[in-house]
């Protein structure tokens, strides 16, 4: 299945109803996603399509209302292009252990 939209972002329990987040900027197929760590923001990594699949976006929402999102292409880019693969997030000071 390919998504060109985020088709789920919220569910409202109480009322049972689906809030839909704006369109995703490519379809994504293979992708991975994973959200901050304050789960402010929402990062799609990869893409089976070869003209994305070294794309990062992020989603974000100006309040929790989820009227107020936008998705934006990082500057940072995948070395390599990947699709169907595992992502996940590491703490800063592990990074720091790992890149320095």
């Amino acid at each position: 299945m390919v998504l060109d939209f985020l088709a789920v972002d919220d569910f409202d329990f109480t009322r049972k109803i689906i809030i839909l987040g704006p369109d995703s900027p490519v379809k994504l197929l293979g992708h991975q996603m994973v959200a901050s760590y304050d789960k402010t923001k929402l990062y799609t990594i990869g893409n089976n399509d070869p003209d994305h699949s070294n794309e990062i976006y992020q989603l974000s929402c100006g309040d929790k209302s989820m009227t107020d999102c936008e998705w934006t292409e990082m500057a940072t880019k995948l070395q390599d292009g990947r699709y169907y693969h595992v992502a996940f997030l590491i703490s800063n000071d592990l990074t720091q252990k790992i890149c320095n």
